[in-house]
């Protein structure tokens, strides 16, 4: 599927800020989100569906290097919640690819995005400045996964890239 540019509202966000080596990626996102749903005093009627923000991903082809990134829910209001983090996914205009299909093919739709930004000369927004720029909003959004269909083939995940105004 082509990339296009979507306007989105600001989106809230509670979850983890994690530092992780890239092959133990979705060992951690599991983890967490199963955390997550454990919590007593979450209100799940505000819940919108699981996401990751990529925040900075400089080291994730080394050998010892871990990204960071936040990892959990977008939500429809802000929700406040003991040992979580709640941020939000800037209002702004994102480049869009739909991914369709096993998680393990994700990196391969994040790859064609990017190309396809670099190709169409179009800018990612990033903060920092040298070796401490960072993504100011890299996001996975998770709208159909396993937990609501055991068919991979089904699953849909937006991947969304904040770019430059």
């Amino acid at each position: 599927m082509k990339p296009a540019i979507h306007a989105y509202h600001t989106t809230h966000f509670i979850g983890k800020n994690i530092k992780v080596p890239f092959s133990e990626l979705a060992e951690k996102v599991q983890e967490t989100l199963v955390q997550l749903h454990q919590q007593r005093d979450l209100d799940f009627e505000k819940l919108l569906y699981p996401a990751i923000q990529y925040l900075d991903t400089s080291a994730m082809n080394t050998e010892y290097g871990k990204i960071e990134l936040n990892i959990g829910m977008a939500t429809k209001t802000p929700i406040q919640l003991q040992g979580y983090e709640t941020t939000i996914f800037p209002k702004g205009k994102y480049l869009v690819v739909t991914h369709q299909g096993s998680y393990d093919s994700l990196m391969d739709s994040n790859a064609y995005l990017q190309r396809y930004a670099q190709e169409n000369n179009i800018q990612f927004q990033k903060e920092g400045v040298g070796s401490q720029r960072r993504w100011t909003s890299r996001l996975e959004l998770y709208m159909k996964g396993v937990e609501t269909d055991p068919n991979p083939t089904a699953w849909v995940t937006e991947v969304r890239y904040l770019i430059q105004s």
